[in-house]
């Protein structure tokens, strides 16, 4: 059985998605909720654009 050439793009993607969710999963449990937190709140109102611009990022 052949898979196409856009069903294997299809999948690598969805690969890539996976793999970046985790690491950052993982980052994040490492790094501690409290502390990630802290760390945004520190950019003051600028916070919450850093943190959508690192998630865009990654």
């Amino acid at each position: 059985m052949q898979i196409s050439p856009s069903v294997k793009k299809l999948l690598a993607a969805l690969l890539v998605i996976i793999v970046i969710y985790l690491v950052m999963a993982l980052a994040l449990r490492a790094i501690g909720l409290e502390n990630a937190q802290q760390f945004i709140r520190q950019f003051g109102g600028f916070g919450p654009i850093v943190f959508i611009v690192l998630c865009a990022l990654v």
